[in-house]
């Protein structure tokens, strides 16, 4: 459920070497000048092993009191790492 009813996204990839893969996603609501970037990498570190790490960054009026303001300028940023097996 959005609070925005304008929206735009985008999504970028691209391989920096065969076993290294980034990624750019975006979104942003028209409505409160409010977005959100998530960058990240994924690394094959074996054939059924990837290790990934990211972050997601949100921008926009913070809340005051029961105001929302913006959709994602109340979300904090936040960053992780995982690893993923495949079986």
């Amino acid at each position: 459920l959005a609070a925005n009813r304008h929206a735009s996204g985008l999504l970028v990839s691209y391989d920096f070497f065969p076993l290294l893969q980034g990624s750019l996603a975006a979104i942003g609501g028209w409505d409160d000048r409010s977005f959100v970037i998530q960058p990240g990498l994924r690394y094959s570190a074996a054939d059924e092993v990837d290790v990934v790490a990211g972050a997601a960054l949100s921008f926009g009026e913070a809340p005051d009191g029961f105001s929302l303001r913006s959709e994602y300028g109340s979300r904090p940023h936040f960053f992780y790492v995982e690893s993923v097996i495949y079986f």
